[in-house]
This record gives C-alpha cells, structure tokens and sequence, in this order.
C-alpha cells in the first residue's frame, strides 16, 4: 500500500532530531512518506510537484505560516498535527475543513510535573534549609529553624485551572495540603470535585504558604500579581512561576525578594531571557531556570508519539476503506482545546526555541 505523502515543518530543522528517537522514526517513516528536503521551514521554497500530494503535516515549534496561498498548493491535505499546544494558523485551517490537533495537555505534563515537585519542596523548607546550611555549615535543628515547614496541612494556592493548573491539582492530591483555586471560570462544582476551594487573589496571597500561577498571558492577566499580592505573602512564603513572566510586576518582585521575607521559584520572566547581570541571577532566595518546566529531552518523544497517534488514526478508516472509495470527511478536531478559557489557560509550551 503506497504511504501518504507527508511534511514536517518546525524550525529550526535540528529540533526534529530532538522530537522524533529511534522509535519514533522509525513509526513517522513507516506511516508517511517523507520526502526530501526532510524538514521544511518554508513553504515558498518547496516545488509544487512536493506540495501537492501532502495529506499530512506534522509542525511544531515556529513552523512556517500557512495561508490561502499555500493551502492551494496543498490541495489534497487533509490533517495537521502539531507537536506543540496549538498551531498558530488553526482557525484557517479548521474553517477550511482540515483536521488540525495540538498537544496542550500532553506539553502540560511536565510543567505541571516541574511545578508539583517545586510546590513539595518549597513547603519542606529546602531550598531555605540548603542556603542556610551552606551558609552555617554545622548541625542545623529543624524544629528551632524550620517550624513552619512540611506538607502536612500547608495551604498552596493556584492561580489558573486550566490544563496545567488542574494537573498539578491531581499531582498534589496525594499530599495532606488545602488547595485553594483562583479561576473565574472555575465552577463550584467543578472545584469540589478537584477537591479544592475557590477563593480570590486576595485571601490566596494572604494565606497560602505556596502560590502556584498557572494563568495564561493575556491583556487581563498581565501584571496581576502586583505590589499588593507581594507584600500580603506570609513571611516564608514561595512563589511559583512556570507560566510567563508578564504575569508578575517584576520590579515588585524585585523590591520584595530584596527583603529576604519571601522565596521565588521562577522557570519564566520578563523578557523570558534576563540579561546579563539582572538581580535574579544572584538574589539568593530565588531559584531560577532556564524555561525548562515544559517538553524537553526525552519528554519530547512523548509529543511525537502523540502527534503520531492522531495521525495514524485518521489515516485508519482510509487505510481500511475499500481503494475507490473517498476518505472519509473529518470534522474540526477539539482535542488541543483548553479546558477553560484562554483567560486563565497558561499554554504550556517549552522555553522558545533559537
């Protein structure tokens, strides 16, 4: 049975070697027939003899932008399966009756993954527990220096239940914590049933011995957490922030985090890469890294496989279909769909790619 013709779009080309292992390439290359030159970053450059028998693009990071131009030199595509959270020409695509699927709960498995083991950390005092023992070097007592430390009926909040957020929730339902929840799209129902409480920013920051965003980056988010929150933060406290760095006033931060009263645990900021010598690098109180909570390493074959699923399984009824008959029509595909709104979805997409 002759393969379809397929494409893999992202850029830059290398991160293709990073996505797809042994076993992975060997699944894309007995699916799809690939055809040189391999890894496309621009469609304008690709002949139209290439273009035209393409059924199935798999894309991810930065792949090059489809419009009405080049949808009609690709007439017979019929799926694009995109191994990030959501193709950016998804809305084209999908008007245009083509399957499209992104992988925004699959990518948000090691965010919240990241963000979980930081929240159980930060309650059991180690990242303050190491500075000071570094700092002393001598027999610590934990009951005279750590009082307030353990997971043991310690309250976190988190800001944002969308894909990320609501995994964490489950990470952490194994821990005797009180989760307390900021959504405004967070039902009262739907949150008795993750076994949180909905409470507002005010109360979550006044309160809580961890805060946890996990809020999409929007005109409404940007900058909420502020001056305000900060300085209502117990002393001891620790914030989380593997969503974006817009979200926090981070001159704010700075001011508060000179203080010593509180811990960040930043994986984003603003911009996503600080320039030489920024405070944050050096302020002992903060653990900061390099964008990495989300997809990376051998997390990114689960993206692939994944990407590769959707695919196989449109391709399926096809496949089985007796030879004259058409393929079948496919309807918009829902599976990349937040679940809340963009308002409080923070896209869980792995540090920007050079």
């Amino acid at each position: 049975m002759t393969r379809p013709g397929g494409l893999l779009t992202l850029s830059p080309p290398h991160l293709a070697d990073a996505l797809f292992g042994p076993s992975q390439s060997e699944r894309l290359h007995r699916l799809l027939r690939i055809g040189p030159p391999g890894v496309v970053t621009d469609f304008a450059a690709i002949a139209p003899e290439v273009l035209a028998p393409v059924r199935v693009l798999l894309t991810g990071w930065n792949p090059p932008r489809i419009d009405e131009a080049v949808l009609a030199r690709m007439p017979a595509l019929e799926i694009v399966s995109h191994m990030g959270g959501a193709h950016p020409d998804a809305p084209l695509l999908r008007a245009r009756g083509i399957r499209t699927i992104g992988q925004n709960r699959r990518n948000a498995i090691p965010t919240a993954e990241y963000a979980a083991s930081m929240i159980v950390l930060a309650n059991k005092q180690a990242f303050r527990s190491s500075r000071l023992y570094r700092r002393e070097q001598r027999y610590l007592d934990r009951e005279l220096h750590f009082p307030d430390s353990g997971n043991h009926e310690a309250r976190v909040g988190i800001i944002g239940a969308g894909a990320v957020g609501r995994h964490v929730i489950g990470l952490l339902a194994r821990h005797d914590l009180e989760i307390l929840v900021h959504d405004p799209m967070l039902a009262e129902d739907e949150a008795a049933i993750l076994g949180v409480r909905r409470a507002g920013l005010e109360e979550i920051f006044a309160s809580c011995h961890v805060v946890s965003l996990h809020a999409a980056a929007t005109a409404a988010t940007a900058g909420m957490v502020g001056r305000a929150q900060l300085r209502a933060m117990p002393d001891g406290a620790t914030l989380v922030n593997t969503a974006r760095g817009q979200l926090v006033d981070q001159e704010a931060l700075l001011e508060e985090l000179a203080t010593g009263r509180i811990d960040a645990i930043l994986d984003v900021s603003e911009p996503d890469v600080l320039p030489p010598g920024h405070p944050l690098y050096s302020l002992a109180n903060v653990h900061l890294t390099p964008h990495i909570a989300g997809s990376m390493g051998r997390e990114l074959h689960r993206l692939a496989d994944a990407a590769l699923d959707a695919v196989e399984e449109h391709l399926a009824p096809a496949a089985s279909a007796p030879a004259s008959a058409p393929a079948p029509a496919s309807a918009p595909e829902q599976a990349s769909a937040p679940s809340s709104t963009p308002a409080t979805e923070a896209a869980p997409a792995p540090a920007p790619r050079p």
